[in-house]
């Protein structure tokens, strides 16, 4: 009986030490699990939310870009008309990939349109100039030499919301886009088009 209390008595502070070790660790872990999850499923819902929002953008872009190519400047135009594409305004709380968006309205509207329209690339300017510049030198090749060209309208694209609070958490968010053509030289509205769609959600960390 002596020996198995001697026994006990040596191995207990091991044992009190490593029940103290493993509670901590426990006490550490769970918390840290616990925001995994969570941020590893807000994650997904925020990414399952940007993929039905381009989804929503995409049909709307391709119904104004059906509408733009209708309207009587680019119909009845004598010859192709020279667009330049704007940046997209963003008007909402959302963020956003402007650049990304009007390369995609571009991209669509020369899908549609085909050869009834052509767009200036401004993001080239510079490159252009001194490509110019290199081109007047006296051992290069001068090609077919032309100046800047010139736009005869803008295209400008917009994007707004409305947020309105629900129940249970959720928020109903009405997006609306329009899109508007005007003369370059004028600055008169040729055409204007609008199209809306609704995205409901759950509010969270992120988005309060």
């Amino acid at each position: 009986g002596l020996k198995g209390s001697a026994s006990l008595a040596v191995v207990a502070p091991g044992i009190s030490e490593a029940l103290i070790t493993t509670a901590a660790g426990l006490a550490a872990a769970i918390p840290a699990v616990i925001a995994f999850n969570y941020f590893n499923n807000r994650i997904s819902t925020v990414k399952g939310e940007m993929e039905t929002f381009m989804s929503d953008f995409l049909n709307i872009t391709e119904k104004l870009a059906s509408s733009l190519v209708a309207c009587e400047a680019i119909a009845k135009a004598p010859k192709p008309p020279l667009i330049v594409v704007n940046p997209l305004n963003n008007q909402t709380d959302s963020v956003i990939n402007t650049k990304m968006y009007s390369d995609k309205i571009r991209t669509i509207l020369i899908r549609k349109a085909g050869d009834r329209v052509k767009f200036i690339d401004r993001e080239l300017f510079e490159l252009i100039e001194r490509e110019r510049k290199f081109k007047q030198r006296d051992d290069v090749d001068k090609g077919v030499h032309k100046g800047h060209a010139g736009a005869d309208f803008f295209l400008v694209g917009t994007v707004s919301e409305i947020a309105i609070p629900g129940e249970k958490g959720m928020t109903s968010r009405f997006y609306r886009f329009s899109m508007r053509l005007t003369d370059a030289d004028s600055g008169v509205i040729l055409w204007e088009d609008e199209k809306e769609f609704k995205k409901i959600e759950k509010r969270g960390a992120f988005n309060r």
